[in-house]
Order: structure tokens, then sequence, then C-alpha cells
């Protein structure tokens, strides 16, 4: 094989293995967890990305006929009926 290909071929590799490694020293981390939405979730709440208020899983999903869609703390709610109550993020 031709010796500049594979000279070229571990320098694009080396540069590749850099920016990687500076991308994920340098990226932004998400916000750590408060204690009280730790404490919504060990309870089964989902909170809802629209009105960030903090919705039963087990309620919406017997009395409203939601589906949820994404991650406990940024959900999306698609409902039967209009969810009521819920509680304040207390961030």
């Amino acid at each position: 094989m031709n010796i500049k290909l594979i000279l070229f071929s571990v320098v694009v590799a080396g540069v590749a293995f850099i920016a990687v490694f500076y991308w994920k020293a340098t990226r932004p981390l998400p916000d750590p967890i408060t204690p009280f939405q730790h404490e919504m979730l060990a309870k089964g709440y989902v909170r809802n990305h629209d009105d960030h208020r903090w919705y039963p899983r087990w309620q919406s999903y017997t009395n409203n006929g939601c589906v949820i869609y994404g991650t406990a703390l940024d959900a999306t709610f698609k409902c039967r009926t209009p969810l009521s109550g819920g509680i304040p993020d207390g961030q």
C-alpha cells in the first residue's frame, strides 16, 4: 500500500480522536436534578413540558387517558381529556 495513504489515515484518525475528546470535555452538562424533582420522580410524578407542572403518571393514564412521550422531567402529554390540577414546579 501507499505509505502516504497510511500516514494520512493515521493523522485523520488522530485528529478525530482529539476532536471527540475535546467535545466530550467541553460540552455543557445538563442541570442536576433538584431535591424537589428527585422527590417528585420517586413518587411517580411526571413533569409536563408545556406548563411545568407535575402530574401523577397513574392518574393521567386512568383518569385522562394520557399517553406520555419523552423523559419524566420533560414529558409531552397526549390526553383524551385535559389535565387538571398538578403540582407547580418547585425548583
